[in-house]
C-alpha cells in the first residue's frame, strides 16, 4: 500500500508569536496575541495510484496567521474562569496541508472550589468551527463540552474524578489524509469517567 520515499528533505518552520498582557486588577487579566508561521518543505502525504501512497516534500510553502483573545479572571477562594477566542488562515497550494485546518475556536473555561479540597467543580465548553475535508468540502462545527467532579477524600491520600466528556453528546468527526480509506473518523460520543488515585508515600 505504500512506496518507498524518495530523499526526504527535513520541514522548515519559522514562527513568531507577540503577546501582550493587560491586567485590569489582581486576579483578572485580557490577553491578545498575534502569531505567524511559514512551513518550507513540509512532508505530506500523497497517492499515487488508487492503492499506492507516498511521503514526499511540498514545493509549496504554507502560510499561517492568527490572533487569540482571552479574558482570564481568578477569586481569592481558588475559583477561576476565562474565555478565549482564535482564529487562523491558514493558506498554500498544496491542499493536503489545508485538510483538518481549523479557522476558528472559541472557548469558556472554569474551576470552582466547592468544599475546599474535598470538592470542586471544573468544566469547558469549546466550539471548534468547521474544517476543510480532501474531497473539497467541510466538516460539521462542534461544540463539545466536558464537566468534572474532583477533590481529595477524607482519608487525605485518596483522590477521585468522576465527570462527562461530550456532555453535549455532539456528532462530530475529524477529516483524514488520504492514509485514511474515509473522509473523516467519528469522534467518541457522550462519555462518562470516574477515576480513583491513592497517593504512597
Amino acid at each position: 500500500t505504500q512506496m518507498a520515499a524518495e530523499e526526504l528533505d527535513p520541514e522548515t518552520i519559522w514562527t513568531g508569536e507577540v503577546e501582550h498582557t493587560h491586567t485590569f486588577r489582581a486576579g483578572t487579566h485580557l490577553v491578545a496575541s498575534v502569531f505567524g508561521s511559514q512551513i518550507s518543505r513540509l512532508i505530506t502525504l500523497s497517492q499515487e495510484s488508487m492503492v499506492l501512497l507516498n511521503f514526499e516534500n511540498s514545493a509549496d510553502d504554507v502560510i499561517a496567521a492568527g490572533g487569540e483573545l482571552e479574558l482570564r479572571f481568578g477569586a481569592k477562594n481558588g475559583a477561576w474562569w476565562s474565555a478565549a477566542v482564535s482564529g487562523t488562515s491558514v493558506t498554500s497550494d498544496n491542499e493536503e496541508a489545508l485538510i483538518n485546518s481549523v479557522a476558528a475556536v472559541g472557548s469558556i473555561r472554569g474551576h470552582l472550589p466547592l468544599l475546599a479540597e474535598r470538592l470542586g467543580v471544573a468544566g469547558e465548553v469549546i466550539y471548534n468551527s468547521p474544517r476543510p475535508r480532501r474531497d473539497g468540502a467541510d466538516s460539521n462545527g462542534a461544540l463539545i463540552g466536558r464537566l468534572f467532579l474532583s477533590g481529595r477524600l477524607p482519608a487525605a491520600r485518596l483522590l477521585y474524578r468522576v465527570g462527562v466528556t461530550n456532555f453535549l453528546d455532539w456528532d462530530w468527526s475529524v477529516p483524514t489524509s488520504v492514509a485514511h480509506q474515509q473522509q473523516q473518523v467519528q469522534q467518541q460520543e457522550r462519555m462518562v469517567h470516574v477515576q480513583m488515585v491513592y497517593e504512597f508515600d
